[in-house]
């Protein structure tokens, strides 16, 4: 049984008044407790703080799943998205790797046959010639048939004469018959003699007017087979040519200028003096003049390919990588300040072969500050290649090396947070940003 008392000169007894709770704890005895207004204002305090309590939780807890959900569905779509456009640039690279091979096999393939063609030309050449040696000795002999036809002809017509003349005084020397009769038969045979050689001249003469024929018609479809080849010969060169041009003036270089280094380079020649017996080009044929452009063009785009060789116009990395930083300025990822970054980095397995871009001798092999595990390669007009946090070196200070060599593994080595190469190009000592000249030889070799 509760009782309500109230205390009127209290301010809080009017909204709480004083309660007694009655306890029966025998037959006839009853106790009470008293709760006064302060301890019931104590009470409801803690109570409504306690409901307070488990509301804001429990709606914490409701919110902090619910936002715990969203942010793990936003992770999977940002991952899933992230995944998807690794795979289109994975395939990409593929695609790009597939067509560099192709172009590098069609250029191969253009190069023999450029070589083919110029075997055949020069077995062509060779065969205009001896044409050219035969029909000028059948036209000796043609000229000599006619010299000789004529020379017979003049004859008969001499022989005839004396016959006429022979015939006409028959009747004056009737005495002498005999030795006039000795005479006319000699004439008679010379003139039969003649006559026999003078047709046997004109059968050789037509013999040789159609072997002139035949030869002039060999040497007609000898020159249309090399203009077939020359023009099949100077197509294959300019295929050649514009593309080495083009990956050329990515460096901002003189090509000709290349070209001449090249040229100082690569020029041994020799052999034992031989006098030729004939001029270079006694005609001035205006053939052989187009075969020397042609030679000269082929010897330039060779060079050409030698400083393209020379210089680091490919991929360090031939498997799939991930391209991470790039050149320029960029946020430190170990410290997060600003800081220029001299290079591209490109991330992928550990121990991926890290290959040498181009011709070169490797001027530092080993372990350097910040890099780690780094090997230097000089090449030629100044250039500089750099590839840094190597985690396997497998060249030496001092080695030569050629485009695509092994030079290493890719590791984490060094100032680095996770495996990847560091690649750098300098010219003179500056760093240049390298992926120019790593996408430029895409389309070459």
């Amino acid at each position: 049984m509760i009782k309500k008392s109230c205390d009127e000169g209290s301010f809080l007894s009017r909204f709480l008044p004083e309660q007694r709770i009655y306890v029966k704890t025998g037959e006839d005895q009853t106790r009470y407790f008293k709760i006064s207004s302060k301890a019931q204002a104590f009470l409801g305090a803690c109570a409504f703080a306690l409901v307070g309590w488990t509301v804001i939780s429990s709606s914490a807890l409701v919110l902090g799943m619910v936002s715990a959900d969203t942010e793990a569905q936003q992770a999977e779509v940002v991952k899933q998205a992230y995944e998807e456009r690794i795979a289109v640039l994975s395939a990409q690279r593929d695609q790009r790797a597939q067509e560099a091979a192709s172009i590098q096999e069609r250029f191969q393939i253009a190069l023999r046959e450029i070589s083919n063609h110029q075997s055949r030309f020069f077995e062509l050449e060779t065969d205009r010639e001896e044409l050219a040696t035969l029909v000028e000795l059948t036209r000796e002999k043609l000229q000599y048939a006619i010299d000789t036809r004529d020379t017979a002809e003049q004859e008969a017509e001499i022989l005839l004469g004396e016959l006429n003349k022979v015939t006409s005084n028959l009747t004056d020397k009737s005495g002498n018959a005999k030795e006039l009769a000795g005479t006319l038969r000699a004439i008679t045979t010379a003139l039969s003699q003649t006559i026999r050689e003078r047709d046997a001249n004109t059968d050789r003469l037509e013999d040789m007017q159609e072997q002139v024929a035949a030869l002039e018609f060999r040497e007609r479809i000898n020159a249309d087979k090399q203009e077939r080849i020359f023009t099949q010969l100077e197509t294959a060169v300019t295929a050649t040519l514009d593309p080495l041009e083009k990956l050329l003036s990515t460096t901002g270089m003189d090509i000709d200028y290349l070209v001449d280094k090249m040229q100082e380079q690569y020029s041994g020649e020799g052999g034992p003096f031989i006098p030729a017996s004939l001029p270079i080009n006694p005609d001035n044929d205006p053939l052989y003049d187009r075969y020397a452009q042609l030679t000269r063009d082929f010897d330039r785009a060779h060079l050409m390919q030698i400083a393209a060789f020379q210089l680091p116009f490919a991929s360090p990395v031939k498997q799939s990588v991930r391209w991470t930083s790039g050149f320029g300025k960029r946020r430190d990822p170990i410290n997060g300040r600003a800081k220029a970054h001299n290079g591209q980095d490109l991330a992928g397995p550990r121990g991926t072969p890290i290959l040498a871009t181009g011709d070169g001798t490797v001027i530092f092999a080993g372990r350097q500050s910040g890099y780690g595990n780094v090997v230097k390669i000089r090449h030629s007009f100044g250039y500089e290649t750099v590839y840094a946090h190597l985690n396997s070196i497998r060249v030496e200070t001092g080695e030569r090396v050629s485009r695509s060599d092994v030079i290493g593994g890719m590791g984490n080595t060094g100032r680095s947070t996770g495996t990847h190469l560091h690649y750098e190009i300098r010219i003179g000592g500056k760093p240049t940003n390298p992926v120019p000249y790593m996408k430029a030889a895409r389309n070459v070799f």
